[in-house]
């Protein structure tokens, strides 16, 4: 019975640092059976989301000068925390993990947005139900039963109009959200009222240079 596995493991070293492009699009990697952590252009509500496996619609209280700021993350376990993990399954691996990402409730996806457009690889149901919130505006709830991983894109138009080229609306748009997702995922959004968990932000920092 190895030490470590009695205590709660940390990241060795983990550098964060504001985005600088001000837009774009935004990527969490964070695969179960290595030991680090990376986001590129993520803003402090996705991040809690990944973090509390919550939509960004539930996380409410994030100041108006944090929330218009997006961050780039590195972390890294110490190379026998990272031996360790390599000697898990996935789904073992993807436990360990949670404690390092305290209390995280990630499968380890790949996550890409832009302009009415979704990519995701290794994406669960519940976890595209969590980055659709992002898009609709209010909570998504996944009630399908599909268990499994998936490869998703999913290309809708939103309210604001199609997408453009040099100023120029691209030709033949995709249909609304609503639309999109039936259409491209087989699934369907149903509105209903129901209570919701939800994280307040009381207090926030931003980070040092590191």
């Amino acid at each position: 019975m190895a030490a470590s596995a009695q205590t709660s493991p940390s990241f060795d070293v983990a550098s964060v640092k504001v985005n600088p492009s001000g837009g774009g699009r935004s990527h969490i990697w964070s695969a179960a059976n290595e030991g680090s952590f990376k986001t590129e252009n993520v803003s402090l509500k996705g991040l809690m989301q990944f973090a509390y496996g919550l939509p960004e619609t539930q996380v409410l209280g994030v100041p108006g000068a944090m929330a218009d700021k997006t961050f780039d993350i590195e972390a890294k376990v110490d190379d026998a925390a990272e031996a360790e993990i390599h000697k898990l399954s996935n789904d073992e691996g993807k436990l360990r993990k949670q404690e390092k990402l305290t209390p995280t409730k990630s499968n380890g996806l790949l996550i890409g947005g832009s302009y009415g457009k979704l990519t995701g690889e290794g994406l669960t149901v519940e976890g595209l139900a969590r980055e659709l919130a992002k898009s609709v505006g209010r909570v998504v709830v996944d009630k399908t039963g599909i268990e499994g991983r998936f490869d998703v894109t999913l290309r809708w138009t939103p309210d604001e109009g199609p997408a453009r080229i040099n100023g120029v609306a691209i030709a033949d748009p995709p249909p609304a959200i609503f639309t999109a997702i039936q259409e491209q995922l087989g699934l369907k959004l149903d509105p209903q009222k129901r209570p919701v968990q939800v994280v307040v932000v009381d207090h926030v920092e931003m980070p040092t240079q590191n």
